[in-house]
């Protein structure tokens, strides 16, 4: 019986452990190739984000945040489309610095 309190004990202390540290996310904009967003925030919204708008040999716009409303169809996870012939990717993620 003893055995069963301990396990209950250790996934609850690791689930209040987990919804008690935030994430660290990236945050910040970039607007051409080769650079990233580099400062970061503590977010307790759950997720990570990054969007990237790849728009030719110079230009590439990126966003990176946290966010729970924008990952609800992107958990850990990427999608990419076109927007106007550009393609968009968007990405959500849950560990830090992971955007």
């Amino acid at each position: 019986m003893h055995s069963h309190q301990y396990l209950f004990l250790c996934i609850l202390l690791i689930f209040l452990i987990h919804t008690t540290i935030p994430l660290i996310c990236y945050k910040g904009m970039s607007y051409t190739k080769g650079s990233k967003p580099e400062e970061t925030m503590e977010c307790n919204k759950g997720y990570c984000y990054n969007v990237t708008a790849d728009a030719g040999l110079l230009f590439r716009g990126e966003r990176a945040g946290c966010s729970s409303l924008r990952c609800l169809i992107a958990r850990n996870k990427c999608i990419s489309t076109e927007i106007k012939n550009i393609p968009v990717k968007f990405c959500c993620c849950d560990y830090d610095r992971c955007n």
